[in-house]
């Protein structure tokens, strides 16, 4: 069994011989800095895989133990301490949306310390693409005249998605409380189609979540010009399954071999 770090420099504290070489190369990747260790230690080589080492500065090498602790997977404070709060997710999130009424986009705050928000409508129209958020009534407009979509405008929040960031375990309870139809208006693209699967494998129903998709969408791939790269056409099996509706439109994007931007709809 391979030792631990903390194990093998609790060893060294101890006066016990270590494999330098081979616990260099785990400090290195926790990315300890090297003026740190070698202010902290001396090295001398008794074989070719024991190695004694002195301390010789203590409060270098209590940081260096320090760093070399086990990140606390739950807590980005604790993960601070050693520099690797990007390993850690945050813990809450923030969610941008917009209703006729509002007229300025307003956020949503998800996190442990507050209650979790009611939507303020029965429906819900998530828009991956940052301008046609921004653009709301005219992604409205559109999807009324060729998506099928009947429910008022007024009747509607929309919700900016981040890209996958709408599918954060902290917004989909939010998403959930949704007591009408939800709306993904996202890239017909496997970017879009993944955002949508994860909505679903988070536990939003495929019932009453909807991946838009114009009436138009054939005459839409056949003379889109984003051509798709036979890896991404590939990796569209990946999404067979989920709905009859996704079934055929992953057909057409293989025929046409081509996607389409969301943002194409305000052309």
């Amino acid at each position: 069994m391979k030792m631990k770090t903390i194990q093998e420099l609790d060893n060294i504290k101890q006066g016990k011989g270590v494999n330098w070489p081979t616990l260099y190369k785990k400090l290195s990747r926790l990315k300890i800095d090297d003026q740190l260790i070698y202010q902290a230690i001396t090295i001398k080589q008794y074989s070719k895989k024991v190695y004694g080492i002195d301390i010789i500065d203590h409060d270098a090498f209590e940081k260096i133990i320090q760093l070399a602790q086990p990140i606390n997977k739950n807590s980005r404070a604790a993960a601070s301490i050693a520099g690797n709060t990007h390993q850690i997710n945050v813990n809450g999130a923030l969610l941008v949306a917009v209703t006729e009424q509002s007229e300025a986009p307003y956020v949503h705050a998800f996190t442990q310390s507050y209650p979790l928000p009611y939507p303020k409508k029965q429906h819900a129209v998530i828009i991956e693409n940052l301008e046609c958020f921004l653009h709301y009534k005219d992604s409205y407009l559109f999807m009324s005249q060729l998506c099928e979509i009947s429910h008022d405008i007024d009747d509607i929040e929309f919700i900016y998605a981040a890209g996958n960031s709408i599918s954060n375990q902290n917004i989909i309870p939010y998403l959930k409380e949704f007591k009408g139809d939800i709306f993904c208006l996202l890239d017909i693209d496997i970017g879009g189609l993944q955002i949508y699967k994860n909505l679903l494998n988070n536990g939003l129903s495929v019932d009453n979540t909807h991946f838009v998709i114009p009436n138009d969408i054939v005459q839409r791939l056949k003379i889109s010009r984003r051509k798709a790269l036979k890896s991404e056409l590939n990796k569209l099996n990946n999404f067979l399954k989920i709905s009859n509706q996704i079934d055929q439109l992953i057909g057409l994007m293989h025929y046409y071999q081509t996607t389409i931007e969301q943002e194409s709809y305000r052309a």
